[in-house]
């Protein structure tokens, strides 16, 4: 494994280790503010989502869990490794310092999280999971009862179907109390905020000499070409025609 993960230990070391960590190390202040997790299940993932967690305590102090799983595996096992992510002032010195600790599971992932990655977490804190991938079996209750807020990516998964199928059950499951994130949605923002602005039916109007405004629309997103934004985008715009009270004949 790459020296960015830190030191390798058993995993019943890892508080002593983690004690110990900060015993030698120069930083100020161990700073944290969210249990913060990112899951994948995709080999050799571990020093990818190292790096997006160093970009990310940059500027927000947590305890970060990297965790590489296979379900597929036919024996249980597991490994970690432990490491900081410190911030740097002015004069070079360590100010403020994350803790990291990273796992690589084998075997059935929703019991190794709860019995190993969960047992870790930093007491009292809300856990943030961004799920990397499709949510299948291994989304169970006993992995998203225990979440606060949850991050997807839903443009990249492989079967959205069965994904969101998974997401409206867990949602369901906790009374709402799952706070659900999706980054492919939040990335539409300012193409969303442009296309209902052309729906300002006065300034639409001025510009445009429209009285009754438009009969007929029709969209082309060459751009557009990520099934589930499309089918989010679809959901949202015809909400957008009823506020105005336009009328969609056609949406391509």
């Amino acid at each position: 494994m790459s020296p960015s993960l830190g030191s390798d230990i058993p995993i019943g070391n890892i508080d002593a280790e983690l004690r110990q960590l900060w015993l030698a190390d120069e930083a100020n202040t161990r700073a944290s503010l969210t249990n913060f997790a990112i899951y994948s299940e995709r080999e050799d993932s571990l020093e990818d989502n190292t790096r997006l967690i160093e970009e990310i305590t940059a500027d927000q102090a947590c305890r970060a869990l990297v965790i590489q799983a296979d379900p597929s595996c036919t024996e249980s096992s597991a490994r970690a490794w432990i490491t900081a992510h410190c911030r740097i002032d002015p004069r070079g010195h360590k100010n403020i310092c994350s803790e990291q600790i990273s796992f690589q599971l084998c075997g059935p992932t929703s019991d190794l999280l709860r019995n190993i990655v969960f047992a870790h977490l930093d007491s009292d804190l809300p856990l943030v999971l961004w799920g990397l991938g499709d949510l299948n079996e291994n989304f169970d209750e006993r992995l998203y009862s225990r979440i606060d807020r949850l991050l997807i990516n839903s443009d990249r998964w492989e079967d959205p179907a069965s994904s969101f199928t998974a997401l409206r059950q867990a949602h369901e499951d906790t009374g709402g109390r799952l706070s659900i994130h999706d980054l492919s949605w939040s990335r539409s923002y300012h193409l969303r905020l442009a296309i209902a602005n052309l729906f300002d039916t006065d300034r639409v109007g001025q510009a445009h000499g429209l009285n009754g405004g438009f009969q007929f629309i029709q969209f082309l997103f060459d751009f557009i070409v990520v099934q589930c934004f499309e089918r989010f985008f679809k959901s949202w715009f015809p909400s957008v025609i009823d506020q105005v009270g336009l009328r969609l004949h056609t949406f391509n």
